[in-house]
């Protein structure tokens, strides 16, 4: 995903799963954010406590709070992983696709218990649909340039009003 002009703060993020294809239990995750390299996961910025995915398989919202700062126009990803946990029982389940909501497409990696994976080998691109993929941002506030220089101007009458003084 990409932050756009006003977004310099992500507060959260929400992923979601759905439509048990194969397996059975409950699944154990956690979800994520990294700088995307263009090919991989670059650094990674988040990581959060571990979620469980239901047994039924029914669409689950796995919802997660941040609070960092991020770059408008940079590339970012944000995914789901079991690498961290140890073993989990084999599941598979869908991503719900869903137009192009945020800039940004769909791309995995399948690096089975291995995290390093996710930062050294090139992930699959699964084309420009993305999955559902929400994300809150906090505008950090930046003064506008009149404001600055009202101010400037400000602190200046002050100087020579008090160097008049004295």
């Amino acid at each position: 995903f990409v932050p756009g002009a006003g977004d310099t703060q992500l507060s959260g993020f929400s992923m979601y799963l759905r439509n048990r294809a194969g397996g059975s239990g409950t699944l154990d995750l956690r979800g994520y954010i990294a700088t995307w390299t263009g090919s991989m996961a670059g650094s990674i910025l988040f990581e959060s406590v571990t979620q469980t995915m239901n047994e039924a398989g029914a669409v689950q919202e796995f919802a997660f709070v941040t609070d960092f700062a991020v770059t408008p126009g940079e590339t970012y990803v944000a995914f789901l992983s079991t690498s961290n946990l140890g073993d989990q029982p084999d599941s598979l389940f869908g991503m719900p696709l869903a137009g192009d909501l945020i800039p940004g497409g769909f791309v995995y990696r399948n690096n089975g218990t291995d995290f390093a994976l996710l930062t050294t080998v090139t992930w699959h691109n699964f084309g420009t649909d993305d999955t559902w993929l929400k994300a809150e941002f906090n505008a950090t506030a930046v003064p506008e340039p009149a404001t600055m220089a009202l101010m400037g101007l400000g602190l200046a009458g002050l100087g020579a009003v008090r160097r008049r003084r004295a």
